[in-house]
């Protein structure tokens, strides 16, 4: 049986969040104690809503939920998830438009001054969230380096 472990980073520090292929086993947190009593109080306080409009809790998250759904703007908490499921999500991102965004695409496939808080539609695909899986791919090179 194999276990996915997606990496948490937040202001308290860094810990492991690992799934089991069993669905029905729950979430198992590993790392600084601190990190993950902030994780799981940001969660409760912020009442977060999952794939499916459930409120989320820290022990029956899924891995969708805690990289779709607990990284909130400003870089509070990342996620860095393992390298087969983050290119999953990247090509997810680029096969489904922007669902939940009211902006237009823009006209061709213009590429301006992007910044983090930039949304725009290049073919479809959300440059917002593209840079952002490319910054978490930076963030887990630095960590693997380290190891």
């Amino acid at each position: 049986m194999m276990n996915s472990t997606y990496k948490v980073f937040t202001p308290a520090g860094q810990f492991d969040a690992i799934f089991a292929e069993d669905e029905d086993i729950p979430i198992e947190y590993s790392g600084d104690e601190l990190a993950i009593s902030f994780f799981k109080d940001w969660l409760f306080i912020n009442q977060v809503s999952g794939e499916h409009g459930h409120l989320l809790d820290s022990q029956n998250l899924t891995p969708r939920d805690l990289y779709g759904f607990c990284q909130p703007q400003g870089g509070v908490i990342e996620v860095m998830p393992p390298f087969e499921d983050l290119l999953a999500y990247i090509q997810e991102d680029a096969t489904n438009p922007v669902e939940d965004n009211d902006e237009q695409p823009q006209e061709g496939n213009t590429m301006q001054n992007l910044d983090d808080n930039d949304s725009a539609i290049v073919d479809g695909c959300r440059m917002r969230s593209m840079k952002r899986c490319c910054s978490r791919w930076h963030i887990w090179n630095r960590t693997i380096a380290r190891i």
